[in-house]
């Protein structure tokens, strides 16, 4: 998203610098695109005195607007453009904000409260990716917002993704043309891969000719692989890893499912199978609502169940009139409402109330 951001802001004539921990090695593909660099130190439990350098930087760059995205940035951010430079600042929250990864609760420890007073201090707008998310961070701020929350929707290239040639992936898994090809792209770790494999196993019985593809990595994986083979589908299921291809891997897929199990704002990976035209079947978890309408543009299903996942996935199976007539829905969906453009519009006109001028 941030990648997709710096292009559109680009595009528009807006200068764009990235500011990130050295440590990361990301940087490079940004500087492909034209973006500034001003790598930083922030790191051990003196991480924040280190933060001398960045005000540095940005210092000269004169009236810019900072722009934070995850848990670390926001905090570097505050620190160097709020408080000692007092420049506008905006934080996205792309995630379940002050959410405890591992049992799904909310935290109260210190470090937590500490960020949720911190995200109504120092920041002239906080977005959201969606309407659930943005009533979170309104109720986990630590400070009356007074009209600071925007919800701003993810986008991507809708193009791109319905462009996808699943030509020879088949083939190369071995697994048969006619075979039932299910995808699930996410984290291994809070996206529902227990209820996604169970579903598989459940087709299976029933004589279903299915398989999976586990396209991503996450702590979870090893357990996931154990659970495949338990449920005796461990040749039925493909853990890909991290990939590059999901245009190809999504042209391949007859359905895709996402039975996440928390989700805060909108998952880019529906999207992408929306734009790519596979028939969707989702949790109800988080923002994902606001993205797929159930029986209209894809089939939605409660968080944590097997049994309505498996009557979802029998449904487009034996009817491929419904499955259509979803992805058609699906795919207009994006291509309206949930584009890059869409998206690099909203931060330029958000960018605007706080002082942006372009050249």
């Amino acid at each position: 998203m941030v990648s997709a951001l710096s292009r559109g802001l680009l595009s528009a004539g807006v200068r764009v610098w990235l500011a990130y921990p050295r440590t990361e090695t990301y940087a490079h593909r940004f500087a492909e695109l034209g973006v500034g660099l001003l790598p930083y130190s922030f790191t051990g439990k003196l991480g924040a005195l280190r933060l001398g350098e960045l005000a540095g930087a940005l210092r000269p760059l004169g009236r810019v607007i900072a722009h934070s995205h995850n848990r670390r940035a926001d905090f570097a951010c505050a620190l160097t453009a709020r408080f000692s430079l007092g420049l506008p600042t905006v934080s996205t929250q792309h995630g379940e904000i002050n959410l405890d990864r591992r049992t799904l609760r909310p935290r109260n420890d210190l470090p937590a409260m500490t960020y949720r007073y911190l995200l109504g201090r120092a920041f002239d707008r906080l977005v959201a990716p969606s309407e659930y998310m943005a009533r979170q961070v309104r109720r986990m701020a630590l400070r009356r917002l007074e009209g600071r929350v925007r919800v701003i929707y993810n986008g991507i290239d809708g193009e791109k993704f319905g462009r996808g040639s699943g030509r020879g992936l088949r083939a190369s898994l071995r697994i048969p043309p006619n075979a039932k090809l299910v995808s699930f792209i996410g984290a291994i770790d809070k996206k529902g891969h227990g209820q996604a494999l169970s579903a598989v196993a459940r087709l299976v019985e029933r004589g279903i000719d299915t398989h999976l593809l586990v396209v991503g990595e996450g702590p979870k994986k090893g357990e996931a692989q154990e659970t495949a083979r338990l449920l005796g589908i461990a040749q039925r299921v493909h853990f890909l890893g991290f990939r590059t291809d999901i245009p190809d891997i999504l042209s391949a897929s007859d359905i895709f499912i996402h039975p996440s199990m928390s989700e805060g704002g909108l998952p880019l990976s529906i999207m992408e199978a929306m734009a790519a035209g596979v028939p969707v079947v989702a949790s109800t978890a988080g923002g994902t609502p606001e993205l797929v309408e159930g029986n209209v543009d894809g089939l939605l299903v409660p968080v944590g169940e097997v049994l309505p996942l498996v009557d979802a996935l029998l449904s487009l199976i034996k009817n491929p009139a419904l499955a259509r007539r979803l992805t058609d829905g699906g795919r207009r969906k994006i291509m309206e409402r949930f584009t890059t453009g869409n998206m690099v519009r909203a931060y330029l006109e958000l960018y605007r109330e706080l002082g942006l001028e372009i050249d």
